[in-house]
């Protein structure tokens, strides 16, 4: 996992490191494999020190999974999600998932915060809402930006600009896909309304 530059984790001399891994073997014979992994040292740098947290779908249980029906149809999908406190105040920098075999996607979202407008990005393209939140927008960076609908059940139109924040309070399920109309090319964010 990369963390954001000034992030790092702590770590002096005489720590020990630990790897913890999963390895599937999904044919009808045995396999040889080997695990690599790379460790990068900062020196000479005042990192802001993280601290990793384990969540799964249910919540930390011994066994982090979960059975999916199978009562779909062709082509259909099955989801779950749930809602975490975390144990400590703070910030998420940084976060990092897997999918088992069929996953399509896996989404990690802070729906509290909002997400950063900054120079020519949204700090977060993909966010899930339930209905009835109000999700904010914080600008800061050196050129305007706004929020744009440009498919979605209702409009949405932000002013333009460097600094503040823009609100909405998503009252109407659907998927709301969004861009910057200075920058259409670059910006572009997708937030799903269940």
């Amino acid at each position: 996992m990369a963390l954001p530059p000034g992030y790092g984790y702590a770590n002096a001399a005489g720590d020990l490191s630990g790897l913890v891994y999963i390895l599937m073997n999904h044919h009808d014979r045995a396999e040889s494999v080997s695990v690599r992994y790379t460790v990068g040292y900062v020196t000479g740098q005042t990192l802001t020190p993280v601290r990793p947290i384990w969540l799964g779908v249910h919540n930390c249980q011994v066994d982090p999974i979960f059975t999916v029906p199978g009562t779909g149809g062709q082509g259909s999908t099955y989801s779950r999600s749930t809602d975490f406190r975390l144990p400590v105040s703070g910030r998420i920098v940084a976060g990092g998932g897997h999918l088992h075999g069929g996953g399509v996607r896996l989404d990690l979202t802070d729906t509290t915060c909002g997400t950063t407008v900054s120079d020519y990005r949204y700090g977060a393209q993909r966010v899930l809402l339930h209905r009835g939140q109000t999700f904010r927008w914080n600008f800061v960076g050196t050129v305007e930006h706004d929020v744009t609908l440009a498919t979605g059940p209702v409009g949405i139109a932000s002013p333009s600009m460097k600094s503040g924040s823009f609100s909405v309070r998503f009252t109407r399920a659907g998927t709301y896909d969004l861009y910057c109309s200075l920058h259409p090319a670059r910006m572009t964010q997708t937030i799903v309304v269940r």
